[in-house]
């Protein structure tokens, strides 16, 4: 599949944060690293409990592993909102 149909462009490496708390509820954050350079801090938050955030966590690092991770760019109602585009 050519990603520049769809306009995405896949990661080279990541990072994950631990759960954490984020406004009286529990997430975790995931910082994409790309070819050209950019990052991408992504947000994971408002699970009640910390073991759902885990839960949630698990499976984010399942998908980064498998390269199936994907971020909608411009929305903060699906699984992940996106804080922050920055240069390296």
């Amino acid at each position: 599949m050519d990603l520049k149909k769809v306009n995405l462009h896949p990661y080279v490496d990541y990072k994950i944060s631990n759960v954490m708390s984020v406004k009286e509820k529990f997430g975790f954050r995931v910082t994409l690293y790309y070819s050209d350079g950019e990052r991408k801090i992504c947000q994971h938050a408002g699970y009640a409990k910390k073991t759902e955030a885990s839960k949630a966590r698990n499976g984010v690092i399942a998908q980064l592993h498998t390269g199936t991770y994907v971020v909608y760019l411009t929305s903060k109602y699906g699984s992940c909102w996106c804080i922050g585009w920055n240069k390296l």
